[in-house]
């Protein structure tokens, strides 16, 4: 059976306490006590921004940006369908521009439900959920067309959005709309943070339907979530106060050795003592062999870098292994040779073999092997620059010979040609006179 490589005791626990606190806030939330949230101004301006759009006459635009259905997806509907709630109640539209063709039934609804919830189910029309284009320029194009000739007032922008994200904002100050942008894209809060009015960042965007619904199960759920986070915060803290105590001087140190200290954080039991142990006595198995193979590398490696010596060893340990396989298949076929006597023999030529195995891996005799190649190579050089001297005066003789016989050359090739055309001519001449 496969198991979970952190499905620990400790993980148990705390998931067991997150679901609970998750629960209970819900279930606390259901009968009356609402958790109070914390005021987000992004999202109290949406009021502001309907009004708005209502007192002009026109509509309002809203972007999910490149969104498939995914959570990011899930939370953009759940503020699209309050913002469509109340527009709904002053009969005020509300333009949505789709990325992804998957997302256009779901907006359908929400805006279907809200239009209904809001008491105007008359207002929904499927053209106010616009298919743009899946291409990601094209889909900005599209907006910012769609923006300028509607002359929305209100701009609201929530959901995934990359190197767009500038333009359909500035398109949204350019008309003089009012904008409201959220994203859990870091790298996009910048643009929105400097041409927005209004800007909803990370977590808020995900606390944003509970904070507008006040539905008392998304107040609960996010009240508990929260206090989890806050939970795993302090467990790091108190992680980051023990490593850091393990660091410090002796009179520190004996609170990071507190058996009830270690007992809080789950770092204190006999088995993660025996598993420590045991990881701690195989790492130092592995590195002993390491260091062993490192040592037998480096040998090999000296050997490889003198080819004549590699050469030869190859060589004669072939036939060394070759000799021993047809001594093998010897002593398999005759019986004589279980004698004492022919044993010894072979094993004094194997203590021979031993010898000049470690002969070969002496340092001396290395050193005389480099010392023999350095002085081979440096004489090769001097036999290689002595021929390239030749050369260069070789080289030098034959162009002074060209420069010699290239006059005559020509001279006896001129020469050569009139004789040619003279007798050409007597030819001719003799063709005609005849």
């Amino acid at each position: 059976m496969y198991a979970l490589p952190y499905a620990t005791l400790p993980i148990a626990i705390l998931t067991a306490v997150f679901s609970f606190l998750v629960l209970f806030f819900i279930f606390r939330a259901r009968r009356g006590k609402k958790p109070k949230i914390r005021k987000i101004p992004g999202l109290d301006a949406i009021n502001d921004a309907v009004g708005r759009a209502t007192e002009m006459g026109r509509p309002m635009m809203y972007t999910p940006g490149l969104v498939g259905i995914d959570p990011i997806c899930m939370a953009s509907m759940a503020i699209l369908k309050s913002i469509v709630k109340l527009a709904a109640q002053y009969d005020t539209r509300v333009i949505v521009a789709i990325y992804s063709p998957e997302v256009i039934p779901y907006a359908e609804e929400i805006c279907r439900q809200a239009y209904t919830e809001g008491g105007k189910p008359n207002l929904f029309s499927p053209d106010d959920v616009r298919f743009i284009s899946q291409d990601q320029f094209a889909y900005a194009s599209g907006t910012v067309g769609l923006m300028h000739r509607e002359k929305v007032a209100a701009n609201f922008m929530m959901g995934s959005f990359a190197a767009e994200s500038l333009i359909l904002a500035e398109t949204g100050q350019q008309i003089g709309a009012i904008q409201v942008a959220g994203t859990t894209s870091y790298m996009q809060l910048p643009f929105f943070i400097t041409t927005c009015d209004y800007t909803i960042i990370g977590e808020e965007y995900f606390a944003g339907s509970a904070y507008l619904t006040q539905d008392p199960v998304l107040l609960g759920s996010l009240f508990g979530q929260d206090l989890a986070k806050m939970i795993i915060l302090g467990i790091l803290l108190l992680g980051i106060i023990y490593s850091t105590a393990e660091g410090l001087d002796d009179k520190v140190r004996p609170l990071a050795r507190n058996p009830v200290f270690r007992r809080v954080l789950g770092m204190d039991t006999a088995k993660q003592r025996e598993q420590f142990q045991k990881h701690v006595k195989n790492l130092s198995e592995e590195i002993r062999s390491r260091s062993a193979g490192i040592a037998q590398a480096q040998v090999r490696l000296e050997m490889l870098q003198t080819p004549s010596l590699l050469s030869a060893e190859v060589t004669r340990l072939e036939k060394n292994e070759k000799a021993i396989e047809e001594r093998i298949a010897t002593y398999q076929a005759d019986t004589k040779l279980n004698d004492r006597s022919y044993l010894a023999v072979w094993e004094n030529r194997l203590n021979n073999l031993n010898l000049e195995v470690r002969e070969l891996q002496s340092e001396s005799y290395l050193q005389d092997e480099r010392a023999r190649l350095k002085h081979k190579i440096k004489s090769l050089k001097v036999e290689v620059e002595s021929r390239r001297v030749e050369s260069k005066k070789l080289y030098a003789e034959v162009i002074d010979l060209e420069a010699v016989l290239t006059p005559k050359l020509n001279e006896d090739r001129k020469q050569l040609w009139a004789e040619n055309d003279r007798l050409e001519r007597e030819i001719i001449d003799a063709e005609l006179g005849d």
